[in-house]
């Protein structure tokens, strides 16, 4: 294949992506013709990995396992389910707010089912909170000798799940939506070898994740998902404009009024 084909190929993307855009832009107009309504879940399921940290763990019970991970755990018995979902989902309406969306929520019901406009519901069908531990590892060669360091690293997983229906549509089909967001404790450090001495050490300092962090993680989480959730609107519009799936997915910055592809920057379908 010649240079000219992979030309014309990349112009036919071009133009492709180009007239996509200029589609999805008219959901921008739109928007105001679409209502959400956003049902919380009642628990969230926490999770506690770290059973290496338990002496004789498989040896235990179930009901042993399950209570001393939860006693044992650095994170998830130390706020509960109201607070986080709280957290996020106080997050959630205020970025959707900036999208100019107004959700409802479910003491709305009424209202919201009396909505002549395309109208969808986006059920959080589960919400996780999952605390384990990662292996981190350092080396540096001085000399023919090699220096390695290891730290257990906690890190906590926030995972959300939404069941996505849309009002009096005549599929009745629901869309499954998937995002996980996560954070680690940090280490930022270096080998230094001390000549008078001859030792090597390894000066790090070190940030480690903490309670408040993880609710942190669930406001940041939340306003992330507003985007999603936006974008998720803006590309379903542009699907049934084009009447076939895209080549790219869309995210729209409303602070640059800009769209661009967005990559990995959204939900995962499955």
């Amino acid at each position: 294949m010649n240079r000219n084909y992979f030309l014309f190929i990349f112009i036919l993307v071009l133009l492709a992506c180009n007239t996509e855009k200029k589609y999805a832009k008219l959901f921008l107009h739109e928007k105001d013709s679409v209502s959400l309504m956003i049902m919380k879940p009642d628990v969230v399921f926490k999770t506690n990995y770290k059973s290496n940290e338990i002496t004789y763990f498989d040896s235990l019970t179930s009901s042993v396992q399950d209570s001393l991970l939860y006693a044992r755990s650095s994170f998830i018995q130390y706020f509960s389910d109201t607070e986080i979902i709280k957290c996020y989902y106080t997050s959630l309406v205020q970025g959707l707010n900036d999208y100019d969306l107004k959700p409802y929520g479910t003491d709305n019901f009424g209202t919201f089912f009396e909505q002549k406009t395309k109208a969808f519901i986006f059920q959080i069908a589960q919400m996780q909170i999952e605390e384990y531990k990662i292996p981190f590892e350092e080396s540096a060669v001085f000399g023919e000798e090699e220096h390695t360091v290891n730290f257990d690293l906690n890190a906590v997983n926030f995972n959300i799940w939404y069941e996505v229906s849309q009002l009096n549509a005549d599929s009745g089909l629901m869309t499954i939506l998937y995002n996980q967001q996560n954070i680690q404790d940090k280490i930022s450090g270096h080998f230094k070898k001390y000549f008078l001495s001859e030792d090597v050490r390894y000066d790090y300092n070190r940030k480690d994740v903490s309670v408040t962090n993880v609710f942190e993680l669930a406001a940041k989480t939340g306003k992330l998902h507003a985007q999603y959730i936006f974008d998720y609107l803006m590309n379903r519009a542009l699907f049934e404009r084009l009447k076939q799936k895209p080549k790219f997915y869309y995210h729209y910055d409303p602070r640059k009024k800009r769209i661009s592809k967005a990559k990995d920057n959204r939900f995962i379908f499955l």
